[in-house]
């Protein structure tokens, strides 16, 4: 039985930036248990919790705005539940956010629209020259690239239509951060990897943090 419904807003520091999806539900999944969250499960022969991440965090990335969908059997306020969460929850994950939503709206990963990122990097090129090159990869019509396959062959893509905006974010010597907001879709979702590669195949990815999901009205 299901009542209510929380939209849970998390950070992932570097403690756990290596952590898989699978590693990541689990983690919630003992918290939660940890916290007394009375949790909502599924019906049938092996019942599931009902909860869910919303657009999972590659390995290796860090984020200060992950989102979890989470069904309760029965209702709790949503300090409190930040509260039990704050004694649970390991080191490099922390709630930064919780609120109640509609029960009845879709499922959490289908009302992704989009992501932002700051990604910082290495490069030669001087601040100007990153400005030029991020506008020139807005103003191109297509940027195709190559998407290897587990079996080693590639599918060509384009990549601008995944790409909704990029600035440059901060520059120093040799250093700069790029900001990107990128498509989450059924058509595709974009990858900072590859806009970088796209505009600089010399850079160095150093960080890349996720700063932001946006979901559809």
């Amino acid at each position: 039985m299901k009542v209510q419904r929380l939209r849970v807003t998390y950070s992932r520091g570097e403690e756990i930036k290596y952590l898989s999806h699978l590693d990541m539900m689990r983690l919630w999944e003992r918290a939660l248990r940890r916290g007394d969250i009375p949790v909502a499960y599924s019906q049938g022969y092996n019942p599931k919790p009902r909860l869910a991440i919303g657009a999972p965090l590659p390995v290796g990335y860090l984020s200060q705005a992950e989102l979890l969908d989470l069904f309760l059997s029965r209702r709790m306020s949503p300090a409190i539940f930040m509260r039990r969460m704050d004694e649970s929850l390991p080191a490099g994950i922390r709630v930064v956010g919780v609120e109640e939503i509609n029960p009845r709206l879709p499922s959490l990963q289908s009302q992704i629209r989009a992501a932002e990122y700051r990604v910082t990097i290495r490069t030669a090129a001087l601040a100007g020259a990153i400005g030029e090159q991020l506008q020139n990869l807005l103003d191109s019509p297509r940027l195709l690239r190559t998407q290897q396959r587990r079996d080693g062959t590639g599918r060509e893509y384009n990549l601008r239509p995944l790409i909704e905006d990029l600035w440059l974010y901060r520059w120093q010597e040799e250093r700069c951060t790029i900001g990107m907001r990128l498509r989450i879709g059924p058509g595709g979702t974009g990858r900072p990897e590859e806009v970088i590669e796209a505009l600089d195949d010399k850079a160095i990815i150093q960080t890349i943090e996720r700063t932001r999901l946006i979901v559809a009205e």
